[in-house]
């Protein structure tokens, strides 16, 4: 229960808020209690059956959909990771998506807070773990870009990794080429470096995976190179997301009203106050001149009502 209220403080666009949690029993033969937590709604369910989806309607995810979700998923676990927690149990099934389309991490039930590798209870989904966390060694947040693989591997072949011969953290520590037989899946719609970047996550040895700042970098190159221009991380603000800024270049023109905004910026920029004062000295003249029209009027009605009454005329006697 409080490392649910610590998940509270988390507060990232592509992250599931997490609102509340508390205790439910359910009376039986033997009472049984269950610790309930109260999260953000995203209406168009999760990842995992949309891949199932896209699959059977022979709509397969396509590389720049794939970016960008990958791009948004990664932008919350550098958020997590910076923070020194640890999810431990992403897949698929626990990436949620919004009305608009965007992805959201979610289910931090089994997070944890630790700095570094450390010995830490097996936890997760079997078939995501990462092969130190199966073998029973200390893990840390590359565990993490394990599971992130495989999810990645997912949205790119519509296969589960339930599916596989085998749990691929399992296999890959008797035959270290088992990686590399299981990417032979990937179609060749996707490009080279899209297969790189899974076998960097997929890598037996912790040490050699890809971190997570590792994975925004080369996907930063492949969302450049498929011309994704991804309005949930923009370049430029790429800061607000926990990440790097990166500027974008500048091009000859726009130096060039760079510099002409320097040299006349003050000055457009005083004519306009200027333009504003006058236009507010403007208003507030008629405003009183209005005033003045009312303020006669009034007191035309009030010197009338003043006037004393004329007396009527006696009337003649006949």
């Amino acid at each position: 229960m409080l490392q649910g209220r610590r998940l509270q403080g988390l507060k990232h666009t592509n992250i599931v808020r997490y609102y509340d949690d508390y205790l439910h029993t359910e009376y039986g033969l033997e009472p049984i209690m269950f610790v309930c937590i109260v999260m953000e709604y995203c209406r168009n369910g999760d990842l995992h059956s949309r891949i199932i989806e896209t699959t059977s309607r022979n709509k397969p995810i396509s590389e720049k959909q794939m970016l960008k979700w990958t791009m948004q998923i990664c932008s919350a676990m550098q958020y997590l990771h910076q923070r020194n927690v640890l999810h431990r149990d992403i897949k698929s099934a626990n990436v949620f998506l919004t009305k608009k389309g965007n992805v959201r991490i979610g289910d931090l039930g089994l997070a944890r807070k630790a700095k570094g590798t450390a010995g830490m209870t097996k936890c997760g989904t079997d078939c995501y773990m990462a092969p130190e966390m199966i073998s029973g060694n200390a893990y840390g947040k590359k565990a993490d870009m394990w599971s992130l693989g495989c999810v990645f591997f997912e949205m790119m072949t519509g296969t589960f990794m339930s599916e596989l011969a085998g749990n691929p953290g399992a296999m890959v520590l008797m035959n270290e080429s088992f990686v590399d037989t299981m990417l032979k899946q990937i179609p060749s719609r996707f490009s080279r470096g899209a297969v790189d970047l899974v076998r960097s996550m997929l890598h037996r040895d912790p040490n050699k995976r890809h971190s997570i700042d590792n994975v925004i970098q080369e996907l930063q190159y492949l969302c450049d190179a498929a011309g994704l221009e991804d309005p949930s991380f923009p370049r430029s603000r790429a800061s607000s997301y926990g990440g790097t800024p990166t500027l974008p270049q500048l091009s000859e023109t726009s130096e060039l009203a760079r510099s002409a905004a320097k040299d006349g910026g003050h000055r457009k920029s005083s004519s306009v106050r200027d333009r504003g004062a006058d236009k507010g000295r403007k208003a507030f003249t008629s405003k009183d001149q209005g005033v003045d029209k009312g303020n006669a009027k009034k007191s035309t009605r009030v010197r009338r009502s003043k006037r004393p009454d004329v007396a009527a005329p006696a009337s003649s006697s006949g």
